[in-house]
């Protein structure tokens, strides 16, 4: 059996995929955004979406956007964030980048002082 935070994922993702078949289906464009790591690109429904209406991945490490630890920060971090949004509009290939790790990178895990409190990663 699955525990209660897992269950509530899955309904969430199974919600998202309705809404974005009926979205797919009037020709609307979507987009969904997670972390490469993310087990939502597991989901069977999200696959079974993926093939249906043929949509498309664009993987972005998140640095090459700016993504960096919060102003005020003790220390400025620059976070990599590997992440892939999956698309209905090809055009979303446009926007891929690839770090070329001519910075170095803070692992995003743990927490952060910003301004005196902590704060996630």
């Amino acid at each position: 059996d699955s525990r209660e935070d897992e269950k509530s994922a899955n309904k969430s993702v199974e919600w998202m995929c309705i809404m974005s078949e009926i979205l797919c289906s009037s020709n609307c464009v979507i987009t969904i955004e997670n972390p490469t790591r993310s087990l939502i690109f597991y989901h069977p429904k999200l696959s079974a979406l993926i093939v249906k209406f043929n949509l498309v991945y664009a993987y972005v490490d998140q640095c090459c956007f700016g993504l960096r630890s919060p102003k005020g920060a003790e220390e400025q971090e620059i976070w990599r964030k590997p992440t892939y949004i999956v698309s209905s509009s090809p055009a979303i290939k446009s926007i891929e980048r690839r770090c070329q790790s001519s910075h170095k990178h803070t692992h995003i895990q743990g927490s952060i002082k910003v301004n005196g409190k902590r704060f996630n990663r």
